[in-house]
């Protein structure tokens, strides 16, 4: 293997050019044929939208390992769990799940894939199916983001990132917020659209698929949207943000002193909510992950806690 690693070594410093090479001709599969140099971890769909494609996503796809009982073995355990401690310590537990780009653009996923038999039966309907009768607050995502994308004539995820973008984080919020609010009325209203300057770069070039592909993109061969949403004169607030001695971040709203805290356990899909979610609480703490520890409730002592993470994170249980 070592042997292996210096001939690469070798290649690189005596073909400086070696890399870029192997990266362009990449960028032609793609383009031209409309396949990914690494097919096993990302795909090349309509319109240039890439997918991941990893282990995960694609069982999420295909429906391929389902959880093999109802009660959904140790994760459905881990959320009763969080459940019940949130209640002993006076707070709202929340879960919601993120849609994969798949689950929402799944009209532009290459028609090789579209062509296999899927299993009916899913891992959220299971998940629903679970809370419902634990009567586990959940917040869907899906169906409101699939039906958004045919209301808005605007890209709500990314075409070169595996993750949503600023609109479609905001949609989700908007359903956070909104179903918070039935058990937290204190909280205030999500905020709209029209809050907020939207600006678009449709020049874009960056995203993590082109990375993972192995492309480099910087002479934007490949281009995406990205859009920024500043906040008006009147919804101009300042967030202060830090990390404390775990490696939470915590995001405090001056504005919202004496109002309910919510702490969030989730993964990467959350950044782009921390945009907005700040808004109504006087304190957010954000720890990444997807498991819970009942540790986290004690020590932070939140109003409000939210688990959310995307459907391929749902795979790893």
């Amino acid at each position: 293997y070592k042997s292996f690693v210096n001939i690469r070594v070798t290649l690189n410093d005596h073909f400086g050019f070696r890399n870029k090479m192997i990266s362009y001709g990449g960028i032609l599969k793609a383009k031209i044929f409309g396949t990914s140099p690494r097919q096993e971890k990302v795909i090349v769909g309509k319109e240039n939208m890439m997918f991941y494609w990893i282990g995960p996503s694609r069982n999420s796809y295909f429906n391929d390992k389902l959880f093999e009982s109802d009660t959904l073995g140790y994760f459905g355990e881990m959320i009763r769990k969080a459940s019940n401690t949130a209640k002993l310590n006076k707070a709202h537990f929340f879960i919601s799940l993120y849609p994969d780009k798949h689950s929402v653009y799944g009209d532009l996923f290459p028609l090789r894939y579209r062509l296999r038999e899927m299993a009916e039966l899913d891992r959220e309907k299971q998940l629903e199916h679970f809370v419902s009768e634990e009567k586990i607050n959940y917040v869907p995502q899906k169906q409101d983001l699939l039906d958004y994308r045919s209301e808005v004539d605007i890209p709500i995820y990314h075409n070169l990132d595996s993750h949503w973008n600023t609109v479609g984080a905001f949609r989700a919020y908007q359903n956070l917020i909104g179903s918070i609010r039935e058990k937290v009325p204190e909280i205030t209203q999500p905020l709209d659209l029209s809050d907020f300057d939207m600006v678009k770069n449709v020049e874009y070039s960056e995203g993590d698929l082109m990375d993972i592909m192995g492309v480099d993109n910087s002479f934007g061969f490949f281009k995406d949207t990205k859009i920024v949403l500043n906040p008006k004169a009147g919804q101009v607030t300042k967030f202060n943000t830090s990390t404390d001695a775990s490696g939470a971040m915590i995001i405090s709203n001056a504005e919202q002193d004496g109002k309910p805290s919510l702490l969030i356990i989730g993964d990467s899909f959350t950044f782009e909510l921390l945009r907005f979610l700040p808004y109504h609480f006087s304190k957010i703490i954000f720890i990444r992950g997807i498991e819970i520890d009942k540790e986290m409730n004690e020590t932070h002592q939140p109003d409000v806690v939210l688990y959310g993470i995307v459907e391929r994170n749902l795979e790893s249980f």
